[in-house]
């Protein structure tokens, strides 16, 4: 993942602490996987991307279910 999932949070206006909450997790774990520091598991890409309403691989590129 290149910038993709920073620049999709502020087009839509969704802050990381908003996803976090909606996803379950630490608003830290979402800063680290949107800064690229950490890769999520596939469920979590897929959660992520249907938050934002696009494609997991319009995010990450190929993924597995």
């Amino acid at each position: 993942m290149d910038k993709t999932l920073k620049v999709l949070l502020i087009k839509k206006d969704v802050r990381n602490f908003d996803l976090a909450k909606h996803l379950n997790v630490d608003p830290s774990k979402v800063s680290k996987i949107v800064n690229g520091w950490i890769e999520p598991d596939d469920i979590l890409k897929n959660q992520i991307a249907a938050y934002l309403g696009v494609p997991a691989e319009s995010i990450w590129g190929s993924i597995e279910d």
